[in-house]
């Protein structure tokens, strides 16, 4: 992602589907799905976020708006340079951050916002990764 006033990749997980979705599916909880695979991306110049993914998002092992078994979600090979925050997830805590490069950003490269939840004990982690803060 190159340019853009707000959200370079914006993870939107819901409690429920929205729009014409919610009839169609109303048991399905889109904010406890397993997590698919972010690997190798690249986002700069973005107004907002590099990477955003809010509001809670809770992955699960099996996804049904029932279960307790935390999923870890993977940011793999993220490049996040010159938005105004590189990466931040608000209320999720199974997130990992794993060989990546952030640096430049205007206010903060990677910010975690809050751990609610069962997921208290699944704490967010940095693996092998270059945070580099100017400010």
């Amino acid at each position: 992602v190159a340019g853009g006033t707000h959200f370079g990749y914006w993870y939107r997980m819901l409690e429920t589907p929205d729009g014409p979705s919610f009839a169609m599916y109303p048991s399905f909880c889109p904010h406890r799905q397993p997590f698919g695979r972010f690997f190798n991306n690249s986002v700069h110049s973005v107004g907002r976020f590099g990477v955003w993914i809010f509001p809670e998002y809770a992955p699960t092992i099996d996804g049904s708006c029932s279960a307790d078994s935390p999923y870890q979600a993977v940011f793999d090979r993220l490049t996040s340079w010159r938005n105004n925050r590189g990466i931040e997830w608000v209320m999720s805590s199974t997130i990992q951050i794993r060989n990546t490069v952030v640096f430049d950003n205007h206010d903060t490269g990677i910010r975690c916002v809050t751990a609610i939840n069962h997921q208290s004990l699944n704490r967010p982690n940095l693996r092998n990764t270059f945070y580099f803060e100017n400010n």
